[in-house]
């Protein structure tokens, strides 16, 4: 389609397709693919008009894929961020039909889903839900395997030997957090990784705590 016809599709997609075509040109300018900037600038136009954070989410969210793409994933860490705030009725629909189709997961009554019903099912605020699937094997006691989904409260304060998401020196990890003595220990659930404690120097934020986990998303 020419550029205009392009800018018209754009007027007329959701919100989450608009953060994923974002994600996708940021993605595919790392690795060295062509991006047409006319393209590029017409869905940031599309975002700055919809939502003030869908452009700065999903560039958050691109740079974990990239990041995690070009470094060693046998840590367990973030490799995918799913919002559900940026999801409209149709496709949380669908998001939790997924969920309730996975294998071990309970079947879920959504037969009159709408978007705040997340909240119900859940326990969880919409805008404070994250869903984050993750890669790597030092959760594996703790049920979390590689390509497991995990569904994380941001506005949750995490308490002492809970399963939380931390940003560690820009990297998304997954770990059992320990508190104690004026410090913080991040455990994994894997005896050949060794407790990490966090250093005066490191720079971490805790993203949110892990409320659910789901196998084969």
């Amino acid at each position: 389609m020419n550029f205009f016809e392009y800018y018209d599709y754009l007027s007329n997609i959701s919100d989450s397709e608009i953060y994923n075509l974002i994600k996708k040109f940021l993605i595919r300018d790392h690795f060295g693919y062509f991006v047409d900037e006319n393209y590029f600038q017409a869905v940031y136009e599309q975002a700055r008009k919809r939502k003030p954070n869908l452009f700065y989410d999903a560039l958050q969210d691109a740079l974990v894929t990239i990041h995690n793409w070009d470094y060693n994933m046998s840590e367990t860490k973030v490799i995918e961020i799913k919002r559900i705030d940026y999801l409209n009725d149709y496709e949380i629909r669908e998001l939790i039909s997924t969920i309730g189709a996975a294998k071990k997961n309970p079947p879920l009554d959504f037969s009159n889903l709408k978007h705040t019903a997340i909240d119900d099912i859940f326990g969880i605020k919409s805008e404070n839900m994250l869903f984050c699937r993750v890669g790597g094997d030092s959760m594996i006691k703790a049920n979390i395997y590689d390509g497991s989904t995990l569904i994380i409260d941001t506005g949750k304060a995490p308490k002492n030997d809970e399963i939380v998401v931390i940003a560690i020196n820009d990297e998304l990890f997954v770990k059992r957090i320990v508190f104690g003595m004026g410090k913080i220990a991040l455990i994994s659930e894997n005896d050949a990784y060794e407790p990490y404690e966090i250093r005066n120097d490191d720079n971490y934020k805790i993203i949110g705590v892990v409320k659910h986990i789901i196998q084969n998303l």
